[in-house]
């Protein structure tokens, strides 16, 4: 099986941060035959779409190996560059590294939609976290906008979980509130003016 740089590098940023599990279940032990990859983190067995519920305290954002943006190399480079110093200041330890992660395993060729792609990956893959929940009440409130921008609890965790309490003060000051316009075009754009 040929793997190439970009690939490889997803894959270990991804393993790194416990984001991915890797099942093989070849029988002969590694030679040929069928393997299965399952993308989300586990605990307790149980896989929720990427981003984890855990029961016995198996999921930590808190800690990561250090981070490098210099390594962009996107054709949306200010871009990226910018989102992997948000990532660093903004978001969890191990949110941040799989950002970044992604980020530097970006082609040269990568668009600005791949960048968003990669904070919203690793934002999803965050660990569940009950104390964002106060906060996403009051996003909810602010930027549920359907049909076009709908929002409810479980969406928010999706993007506030994994974002830190910098982050969160950010989102609280600029996408909350009582003010008709604070959050008109959901939350997803909201934080794109933050971060």
């Amino acid at each position: 099986m040929d793997i190439d740089r970009t690939t490889f590098l997803l894959l270990a940023g991804a393993i790194a941060t416990g984001g991915c599990l890797i099942i093989d279940s070849r029988k002969d032990g590694g030679s040929g035959g069928g393997s299965s990859t399952t993308s989300g983190s586990t605990s307790g067995g149980s896989t929720t779409g990427g981003s984890t519920t855990t029961t016995g305290g198996g999921c930590d954002d808190s800690m990561a190996a250090a981070v490098d943006c210099s390594k962009i190399t996107s054709a949306c480079e200010g871009v990226t560059a910018q989102q992997c110093g948000v990532a660093t200041t903004d978001f969890k330890p191990r949110v941040a590294a799989a950002a970044v992660g992604c980020l530097n395993a970006l082609p040269s060729t990568a668009t600005c939609d791949a960048v968003g792609k990669c904070l919203d990956s690793a934002l999803a893959g965050a660990c569940s976290d009950a104390s964002a929940a106060s906060l996403c009440d009051q996003l909810v409130m602010s930027c549920n906008r359907p049909p076009a921008h709908p929002l409810d609890a479980a969406a928010c965790h999706k993007l506030v979980d994994g974002i830190n309490a910098k982050g969160r003060t950010l989102l609280q000051q600029n996408c909350t509130g009582a003010t008709e316009g604070v959050c008109p075009l959901g939350l997803r754009a909201c934080i794109d003016t933050l971060f």
